[in-house]
């Protein structure tokens, strides 16, 4: 129909209007009307700016639908225009679908009458809003039962499904956004939690009197959370979790003004400053400062009320643009307003087809010159317009580049040509590639009034020209290379990948190498720092820049101590780069791990009461969980309170947890339970479960009634250590070679000898270590058993059924075990290789599996094997206990003692070799003899001659024509073969010297004396006390808890990385990105501290005032005092 035909009806019959709200996709908005208690729809897509036409509009009144409905306290509206109604004090709420005539009710929640009269009873809040799938989301706020999170989603037309999260701990509600964030105040910091990733962020306020909720108003998208709590605005840069800036918006109108000159901020920071937009020192922003309190802010508009009339005023398109003043910004936290312009220039080749020495930009009032000079330097102007055909520098910037410095490879192939050919072979190829050095330019292209985008043959170039100061700074560089003409086209589409992301891809190191300035860039800004502080970490590393990274690491710290709540995403830079640390520079974690013991992200200890949870960890986000998961919806501390006082009950628990789910659908037990709980308890809870939690959490409050020890809150000072990379190819990961972490990389003591170290394994074993471990040692037990069985019992009280059975049970699981070490060895085959139980686990799922495999097939296996593979799954089975720490400890020595005196071993070994080819050179028979017939010769080495021989005695006299020779054997004389010669050696070196002893006459051999000498004194006497004393030392330094926790922590590693599947190893509440946190005992606190200090390992050069503080929470004098 027409507009010039449509009734141009006056909506909520000039009653003034109370509410507005914009659906997702920005194409509907419906307002209410208090009054007159009716909601009005308008179509706005393509709406004309100005006052909105009544033509086009749909109009409910409320009291037609529904008598319960009093006062709406919020509306919402879908996609698909369903719509929400809150009321009655936001105790109920009711969903409609507005394209039906009707109006057809499609949820109700608590519909009962008599539930209703409960509600009065108890505080009971609902808030809700949909999102742009159109999902439903609403929070539930109860005094009582805690809080919880819904989504109904649209399964068919008019079935809705339901998921429900229960949020443990007590935390407040602030907003849900459209955009899937839901927004919750918990212990000083606003929590961002997003509904489908389930990734939580938190941004410190720092609380100066009590704050209500109503006082914050959030706004965010992918990149940016801003807030606004009274007057002050805080924007959160979501990339790199922390706040970029926190501004009064009485003393920085200007800043706050820069900020807004962003696209991706504009629509965030205006609704909260609409109300002072007056104050702004420009006239380009809207002047909403007439509009009323109710106004909604969309991404391309803003709609008002204004004189009882819908208004929609469109952004000036200027808003958008970079302010070329604001030096506060940078392009690293707004690169996406860059890459278009990045993308146009590498995907047009014509820019590549010529190299050039001068290029020249003119930006409004300046102009840019590049030109190269010399081949090597690149010379940048900034020329300032006097009139139109004049121009004055002012500013003029030099860049030094040498590009064999970049090339590793022209390095090697200069010495190489210097060693070979000389110095004129060195000359034959510096003039071959005299050409490949040269710098040469591409294009360039305007970033905004003072930027430009550079591309050349030596890599991209952003440089911004800074008005205030008249200076040029490079502010990205990203290095490579082109040779050759016919390296161009690949060139492009290589780098044309690299760059086609929505953000500027991190510096390749040959970035950091041929540029100085870009290094010093990056380390004097402090969002530039802490996105590519990793890299720029990695490089001097390599490099073995020992100031670069000395410089770095005191950076980060610094950076952390001046906001201890917000900045601890700088300590990332140092946890993330600890396997290349690891590897050159061991001691800076040393460093790292003595000087953040103890410590927390506030200036304060929090001291609470506790019972028995030393070293427990936790988080400080808000813990939400899925409500109809197995596990009783108690709080998490308790919970694990009665794992480890009362394992027995806790196992009970979780019986009883499955039994009340298959429980749950036996409908007429459903129903008396229902009215038991309502009648008897007056509890709104209509899930059968909560008679068991009840139940549970009363038992177990009276059994853990007792005494509450006082506790001490540190922190994990190692941000994103267990993470894994999230870009990740599942396939290639699960089948080949996965990608590990810092942890999985970094296994040093160091970590491990503060309860830094010691709470990330306890927290890593709790939440998944202890349940694939069990898993694992289940599935061994299963092929120990089978093979043990068929090992072990007689073969004839074996049906034949049963025992093929067995045989494939043993087959099968071996299989799966030898998979599992198959892919350790493919990860890494040196490290493989080097770690001897590696090849012992190897060989014990190897053995017992081909046996298995020979006997289903019929084939006869001989006894020596079968007993062998026994032995090693025995021995296997034994070393499942290590994890524990009553015997991981000893574990620990008997394999740390075992590495430490390898090489000592071996060389032992060597000796005994050489004495045993000495012997055996010295002592073989020299004559052919047999063993069955009697052979007598002159060879003093003949078995024959070495036995005892019996004379018969007749009259007190000896005869002489009868005499008796013992017959000899293979050990008569054990250097007749090499093999016995050397187990002889064995036999001697532990005392056994019978192989040596009264068979040779040692005054008629000299040289078997010397060596029964030179061995006894050398091996029996010196080497074996020697190694004695070597084993004692080796155990002492073995023998205490930082050993069994680096057995425990490769324990771990080898889960994750061989038996986790590969989004597991990215859940976050198994590898949480954040900082975690655990519960210390103050005693055990002061025995910790006064341990550390007996070994000069208690550091304050860091943290001084923390620690001092933390001396006087414990009691401790502090040396100063």
């Amino acid at each position: 129909m027409n507009d010039s035909h449509r009734v141009n009806i006056i909506p909520h019959n000039s009653k003034p209007i109370t509410k507005i709200e914009v659906s997702p996709n920005e194409k509907y908005l419906i307002t209410y009307s208090e009054e007159d208690n009716s909601i009005v729809g308008w179509n706005v897509e393509g709406a004309n700016e100005g006052q909105l036409k009544n033509t086009d509009t749909e109009t409910i009144k409320l009291s037609d639908l529904s008598r319960e409905i009093e006062k709406v306290d919020q509306i919402c509206v879908s996609n698909d225009k369903k719509l929400a109604c809150i009321f009655n004090d936001r105790k109920l709420l009711k969903l409609f679908d507005m394209n039906n005539k009707n109006l057809r009710q499609i949820i109700s929640k608590i519909p009962d009458n008599l539930l209703l009269d409960y509600q009065k009873i108890f505080k009971y809040n609902l808030n809700g809003t949909f999102n742009s799938k159109g999902m439903f989301i609403v929070y539930e706020d109860h005094d009582k039962f805690g809080n919880r999170i819904k989504f109904y989603c649209k399964f068919f037309e008019w079935l809705w499904t339901r998921n429900t999260y229960d949020i443990l701990e007590n935390s407040k509600f602030i907003s849900i956004s459209k955009d899937d964030k839901l927004y919750l105040f918990l212990n000083n910091y606003i929590h961002v939690w997003n509904i489908h990733t389930k990734d939580s962020k938190r941004i410190f306020v720092k609380m100066e009197n009590e704050l209500e909720m109503n006082d914050i108003k959030i706004f965010s998208n992918e990149k940016f959370v801003c807030l606004r709590i009274k007057d002050k605005i805080i924007i959160y840069l979501v990339e790199l979790e922390i706040p970029i800036a926190s501004l009064n918006i009485n003393d920085d109108i200007q800043l706050l003004y820069n900020f807004m000159n962003y696209t991706d901020l504009y629509p965030l920071l205006l609704p909260l400053t609409y109300n002072i937009s007056n104050q702004l020192s420009t006239g380009s922003l809207p002047s909403l400062s007439i509009l009323p309190n109710n106004i909604h802010i969309t991404t391309k508009c803003a709609f008002g009320i204004l004189q009882n009339n819908v208004w929609k005023i469109k952004f000036n398109e200027n808003n958008t643009k970079t302010n070329k003043t604001c030096e506060y910004l940078n392009i690293h936290l707004f690169s996406n307003l860059y890459m278009d312009t990045i993308h146009k220039l590498f995907q047009d080749k014509s820019n590549f087809k010529h190299e050039k020495e001068k290029l020249e930009l003119i930006q409004n009032l300046i102009k840019w010159e590049i030109i190269i000079q010399e081949n090597k330097k690149m010379e940048l102007q900034v020329f300032k317009k006097i009139n139109d055909r004049k121009w004055e520098p002012i500013c003029t910037k030099t860049e030094d580049f040498d590009l064999y410095k970049s090339i590793e490879s022209v390095e090697n192939i200069q010495l190489y040509m210097y060693k070979v050919y000389g110095f004129k072979g060195l000359s034959k190829f510096f003039n071959k590639n005299k050409n490949n050095k040269n710098i040469r330019l591409y294009g360039i292209k305007s970033l905004n009034d003072n930027g430009i985008i550079l591309i050349a043959k030596m890599g991209l170039f952003i440089y911004h020209f800074n008005e205030n100061d008249q200076s040029i700074s490079l502010n990205y560089y990203y290095s490579f290379n082109i040779n050759s003409e016919k390296a161009i086209e690949k060139a492009i589409g290589k780098y044309k990948k690299i760059f086609s992301k929505s953000t500027l891809p991190l510096p390749n190191y040959d970035s950091f190498k041929l540029n100085d300035d870009w290094i010093n860039y990056i380390k004097e800004n402090k969002e530039v720092f802490l996105k590519y502080g990793v890299e720029l970490l990695r490089f001097a590393i390599k490099e073995h820049k020992l100031k670069l990274i000395d410089d770095i690491y005191k950076k980060c710290m610094d950076y952390f101590k001046e906001d201890l709540k917000n900045n601890r995403m700088f300590l990332s830079i140092i946890t993330l780069t600890m396997p290349l640390l690891n590897e050159y520079y061991p001691d800076y974690i040393l460093r790292y791990s003595l000087e953040t013991t103890m410590i927390i992200d506030s200036h304060i200890y929090s001291e609470e009461h506790h019972e028995n949870l030393h070293l427990y960890s936790f988080f400080q986000y808000p813990q939400i969980i899925k409500s109809n998961s197995i596990w009783p919806k108690l709080d998490t501390i308790r919970l694990y309170k009665l794992y480890k006082i009362h394992p027995t009950i806790f196992s009970l628990l979780i019986i009883i947890s499955f039994i009340s789910l298959i429980i749950r659908y036996l409908w007429l037990i459903y129903i008396c339970i229902c009215a038991f709980v309502f009648i008897t308890l007056q509890k709104d809870m209509f899930d059968p479960l909560y008679m068991v939690y009840l139940v549970i959490d009363i038992i177990s409050s009276k059994i853990l009634k007792g005494i509450a020890t006082p506790t001490i809150t540190f922190m994990v000072p190692y941000i994103k250590f267990i993470n894994y990379p999230k870009d990740y190819s599942w396939v290639c990961e699960l089948l080949f070679k996965p990608q590990p972490s810092p942890f999985v990389q970094t296994i040093n003591r160091d970590i491990y000898k503060t309860w830094n170290g010691e709470a990330l394994i306890d927290f890593k074993w709790n939440v998944y270590g202890k349940y694939y471990y069990t898993f694992i040692w289940l599935m061994f037990l299963t092929l120990l058993g089978c093979f043990t069985t068929i090992a072990t019992t007689p073969q004839e009280h074996f049906k034949d059924n049963n025992k093929k059975g067995l045989l494939i049970a043993s087959i099968i699981f071996g299989f799966i075990h030898l998979s599992f070490k198959v892919r350790q060895f493919f990860y890494s085959p040196i490290k493989w290789i080097k770690n001897y139980w590696n090849i012992f686990g190897f060989g014990t799922y190897l053995a017992p599996t081909i046996i298995s495999f020979c006997l289903y097939n019929g084939k006869d296996v001989e006894l020596f094997w079968i007993s062998f593979s026994c032995l090693l799954l025995d021995l296997r089975f034994l070393l499942f206990f290590r994890v524990f720490e009553l015997f991981g400890i000893y574990f620990a020595i008997i394999i740390g003692v075992a590495k430490r005196i390898s090489s000592f071993l071996i060389i032992l070994f060597i000796i005994i070799i050489s004495f045993a080819h000495t012997f055996f050179i010295l002592l073989r028979p020299r004559q052919e003899y047999s063993l069955e017939q009697p052979t007598i010769n002159d060879d003093p080495n003949n078995p024959w001659n070495l036995n005892t021989t019996y004379n018969q005695i007749e009259n007190g006299t000896t005869a002489q024509s009868a005499s008796f020779v013992q017959t000899p054997d293979e050990n008569t004389n054990m250097f007749t073969n090499y093999k016995t010669a050397l187990f002889a050696m064995y036999l001697f070196l532990t005392g056994d010297s019978s192989a040596l002893s009264n068979k040779w006459a040692y005054k008629e051999s000299p040289a078997l004396d010397m060596y029964i000498i030179f061995f006894s004194f050398l091996i029996v006497i010196y080497l074996m006390n020697l190694f004695i004393g070597l084993l004692n030392n080796a155990i002492e330094k073995e023998n205490n808890r930082v050993s069994y926790l680096v057995q425990k922590a490769e324990i771990l590693a080898e889960i994750e990385l061989f038996y986790m599947l590969p989004n597991q190893r990215r859940w976050k509440d198994w590898f949480p990105s954040g900082a975690m946190y655990y519960y210390a005992d103050v005693a055990k606190t002061r025995k910790k501290i006064k341990e550390l200090k007996s070994e000069g390992e208690w550091n304050e050069d860091q943290f001084p005032d923390m620690k001092k503080e933390l001396l006087q929470t414990v009691h401790i004098k502090h040396e100063s005092e």
